[in-house]
C-alpha cells in the first residue's frame, strides 16, 4: 500500500476512540482490513461486529468512504486496486516511488 499517502491507525470521530487501519483524512478515504473472517475473529463475533457497525455508521455520518478488505485482498493487490480507483475518483494520484 506504499505510495498511496495512507496514515496507519488513524483516529477519527474524537472524543471516540475509533481508528481506521489506514486513512487519507484529507479526502476522507479509509481502508479497513477485516481479519479473522473464517476463524471467528473479533470482527465476526457479536460484540466486535456490533462495534464495527457503530464505527462504520459514525464514519458514514461524518462523510468517510470506508473500503473494507480481507488480508488476502491486501496480499493479492486487490486492496491497492480499489484504493487507486477511489483516489482517481477524488482527483488524486498515487505517489510515484523510486523516481
Amino acid at each position: 500500500l506504499a505510495g498511496l499517502g495512507l496514515i496507519p491507525e488513524y483516529r477519527f470521530a474524537a472524543p471516540r476512540k475509533f481508528k481506521f487501519d489506514f486513512a487519507r483524512p484529507d479526502i476522507k478515504l479509509a481502508l479497513e482490513v477485516e481479519g479473522g473472517i473464517f476463524s471467528r475473529g473479533r470482527h465476526t463475533r457479536g460484540t466486535g461486529y456490533l462495534r464495527d457497525m457503530e464505527k462504520y455508521s459514525e464514519a458514514a455520518i461524518l462523510g468517510w468512504c470506508v473500503i473494507r478488505v480481507s488480508p488476502e485482498q491486501v496480499r493479492s493487490g486487490k486492496a491497492r486496486e480499489l484504493l487507486v480507483r477511489a483516489l482517481a475518483l477524488r482527483g488524486c494520484q498515487p505517489i510515484k516511488l523510486g523516481g
